[in-house]
């Protein structure tokens, strides 16, 4: 989930000013309380600020109406302000305006998913849940030059991208899935897997940063040309099935009373927690695949429910 929503603030980081081009406004002049300024550099800082800004103010919403809602009230702002974006982006004023709401829909993130992993896994492993937990934005990363590609229709090198994913899923299975999942002893091997994740992820890098170097197969492909429309009504509908999967869950949650979660009063002090349940004395790795579980089938049931 924190990849599909970064995926689409960080699309909006990394490709600003290509966008302004696309939409002859990165050298048009904006007023704003008397001060002109280019578009371009104005959305640029402005972002910035309102980047930070959100942060404490969604963190304080969520203290007040829950994390689940929080996260579904973001998700949507941050839907309408890229649907906004790309609208509007011709007009200098206007895409100034809406890559900063942009921004303030996105940067939720680093406050809310943090303590929503405390929340769900308590306290006691929080920084090491949340070291597992915050890979989703270099994940997110990945996916940025593709999004770049499919605006402009042109080809697109997948190797270096085949190679963090191979690296990383090796591993996911030898520090999570071989122990926790399937019960598997690998003994030597644990160190050799790591090894070749290692090699693989590294090769992705120094693929990423010189094309040129020679790898034993070949994955160039022209992708189809979506414009950046398509390619933020993409991240658009990930993010809403996501925000209606928080939602649907926590009513559900809110309406069976779960034993499972720890339960809060509200408060101007803040929330409480009065019911520490079982969730500290599971392992933490037991914990994290509850925890995945628990979002995988919240998922599938939102996306299956219009239906």
């Amino acid at each position: 989930m924190m990849t599909m929503v970064a995926t689409g603030g960080l699309m909006a980081t990394a490709q600003l000013a290509p966008m302004a081009k696309d939409f002859n406004v990165d050298k048009a002049p904006v007023t704003i309380l008397g001060w002109t300024v280019l578009a371009l550099p104005f959305a640029l800082s402005l972002d910035r600020v309102i980047n930070g800004i959100c942060r404490p103010i969604w963190g304080w919403v969520s203290d007040h109406i829950g994390r689940e809602k929080t996260m579904a009230l973001a998700f949507g702002v941050e839907a309408v302000a890229i649907y906004a974006l790309i609208s509007f982006a011709h007009r200098p004023l206007l895409f100034v305006l809406f890559s900063a709401f942009t921004f303030f829909g996105w940067g939720e993130i680093y406050s809310l998913f943090p303590a929503l992993c405390g929340d769900f896994f308590g306290r006691k492993h929080a920084t090491a849940n949340y070291g597992f937990l915050y890979p989703a934005k270099g994940t997110a990363s990945v996916l940025i030059p593709i999004g770049s590609a499919l605006a402009a229709g042109k080809a697109f090198d997948f190797r270096a991208d085949i190679l963090l994913l191979l690296g990383g899923i090796l591993v996911v299975f030898t520090l999570f899935l071989a122990p926790t999942v399937l019960k598997m002893e690998l003994g030597p091997a644990k160190v050799i897997l790591l090894l070749v994740a290692s090699a693989l992820v590294a090769y992705g890098l120094v693929l990423t940063v010189i094309p040129t170097v020679w790898t034993p197969f070949a994955a160039k492909f022209t992708v189809p040309q979506v414009g950046w429309s398509g390619v933020f009504q993409g991240c658009d509908c990930l993010r809403r099935d996501r925000g209606g999967a928080r939602l649907l869950r926590s009513a559900q949650d809110e309406g069976a009373g779960t034993a499972d979660r720890s339960n809060y009063l509200g408060g101007k002090g803040g929330r409480q927690r009065i019911d520490r349940v079982d969730a500290r004395r599971r392992p933490a790795p037991a914990r994290a695949l509850a925890g995945g579980l628990t979002t995988i089938v919240g998922v599938a049931s939102a996306e299956a429910g219009p239906e």
